[in-house]
């Protein structure tokens, strides 16, 4: 059986495959720019993929409502990798939104 991955190098590599995903450059590009092993990044990525399916991992958090704000009139923005936005706006439900972002992301 193996032995479960360290907690520590998994965060680390969550937070460099969430970043890549939620930016502008592709994984190559990232690899380049932070000078991590391109085959590594990869390795990971499908590592974390198949330990979290997208429906259990915490992909929302709770964020306080100012009321008057711009973002209150014209929503939050979500950009997802391939360019993909997704505007949330004060009366769309969780749910419907967890939904899209889960279906709109990419497979490995």
């Amino acid at each position: 059986m193996p032995r479960p991955a360290s907690p520590k190098p998994a965060a680390v590599w969550r937070r460099h495959v969430d970043c890549q995903a939620t930016g502008d450059l592709t994984i190559a590009a990232y690899c380049r720019k932070t000078k991590l092993n391109l085959g590594t990044f990869r390795w990971w990525r499908s590592r974390l993929n198949r330990r979290s399916p997208a429906g259990n991992t915490p992909g929302f958090v709770m964020m306080p409502h100012v009321s008057g704000t711009a973002t209150a009139l014209n929503g939050v923005t979500i950009l997802l990798p391939g360019n993909v936005r997704l505007i949330a706006y004060p009366q769309t439900e969780r749910q419907l939104l967890a939904d899209a972002v889960r279906l709109l992301r990419p497979t490995p």
